[in-house]
């Protein structure tokens, strides 16, 4: 088990001014789930933050962080949602106030809950900085990025859990870590060398995740190999543009073993993938390429490419690409019990759609 979790449990400690310290249980508090104290995080973007725990009433802007508080049992805990995060939650999060779109909250109605901490992200659906400010200056509410997936998903919730000062959130997360470890790892140790390569589609916009993406990533780690590495124009960011005819060329040559097309949400393969080829409508049609009628051009559910779910999303790849895993359960079965365990309310039908 991680040993930044297991710290959790008992001990948090807190920097400040250049001293240390330390908050333990006294006598008469062993038997309270809360654990009090001043606690120093850091957020998605490498910032220190210091907040007296624990949050009790907490405002949130992204889906992942709401997804993740339920997981650790305290959606009790948020007063205050973004419009879209309140839709996708509904179940869970219909009774917390609306504010409105994630990128310009009503600080009066955080205010008015007497919530002081929104929960935002650093980079897609985050506050500009001037909003950020306004927030602070306005209302005293303190902004805090964590973007509770991608590469720093696994830091982003135990910085969460240490700002709600609970045993039983640190049990929570310990539940959950364990879960995603032992199914990630178990996954990695099948992986073999591959010479197969892929590229992986947004559905709704002319590019494609490059290299540098989280999603990317995870692909090649299961050893094939994103082919915009074979392209010198790929720059630093996430995503990158390639055109149709440098597509079609590079799939007539046999150059694109494997297609990947991120799904929308709340949508079937089907639709996703139509929505794919409309995207493209006046180049060609992506039926056509050889990577289609090869079989190996695949929708992705969403929900599993990020975010809590991103360890199910190890087990549909590897299932894809033809890895052995011997697991027990399939992708489908893992992403469903899942949801059920924690009470959100989507019950999957599909998770790779193979066009």
């Amino acid at each position: 088990m991680n040993s930044k979790i297991a710290a959790l449990i008992m001990v948090a400690i807190v920097v400040i001014a250049g001293t240390a310290v330390y908050y333990v249980y006294s006598d008469d508090q062993k038997d309270s789930d809360t654990i009090e104290g001043n606690v120093t995080i850091t957020d998605s973007l490498g910032n220190e933050i210091t907040i007296e725990a624990p949050v009790n009433k907490i405002c949130v802007t992204s889906s992942n962080a709401a997804e993740f508080l339920q997981i650790l049992g305290v959606a009790d805990r948020v007063t205050c949602i973004d419009t879209d995060t309140k839709e996708l939650l509904a179940n869970i999060y219909g009774d917390a106030r609306d504010i409105g779109k994630y990128n310009n909250p009503n600080g009066e109605i955080m205010l008015s809950e007497n919530t002081k901490i929104l929960i935002s992200q650093s980079s897609s659906r985050s506050l500009s900085t001037a909003a950020e400010e306004a927030l602070e200056s306005n209302y005293g509410i303190t902004v805090i990025r964590l973007d509770c997936y991608g590469e720093t998903m696994l830091r982003d919730i135990e910085q969460l859990a240490l700002l709600l000062g609970s045993k039983s959130v640190n049990d929570a997360l310990e539940g959950y870590m364990d879960q995603y470890e032992s199914i990630t790892e178990h996954v990695l140790s099948k992986v073999t060398p591959s010479e197969s390569n892929f590229l992986f589609a947004f559905t709704s916009m002319k590019k494609y995740y490059n290299q540098n993406s989280e999603l990317s990533k995870i692909v090649e780690s299961l050893g094939v190999t994103n082919y915009t590495r074979e392209l010198s124009s790929v720059g630093s960011g996430v995503s990158t543009d390639i055109d149709s005819e440098t597509i079609w060329d590079a799939d007539q040559s046999g150059g694109i073993s494997y297609l990947f097309i991120r799904g929308l949400s709340n949508s079937t393969g089907q639709t996703s993938y139509q929505s794919f080829l409309d995207n493209f409508e006046g180049s060609y049609d992506f039926r056509d390429l050889n990577v289609s009628d090869s079989g190996n051009t695949y929708v992705l559910e969403t929900d599993i490419m990020s975010g809590p779910r991103d360890f199910v999303g190890y087990v549909v790849l590897a299932e894809v690409l033809g890895i052995d895993t011997g697991l027990e359960e399939s992708a489908l079965e893992l992403a469903n019990e899942f949801n059920e365990k924690y009470g959100f309310s989507e019950e999957y039908s599909w998770l790779a759609y193979q066009v």
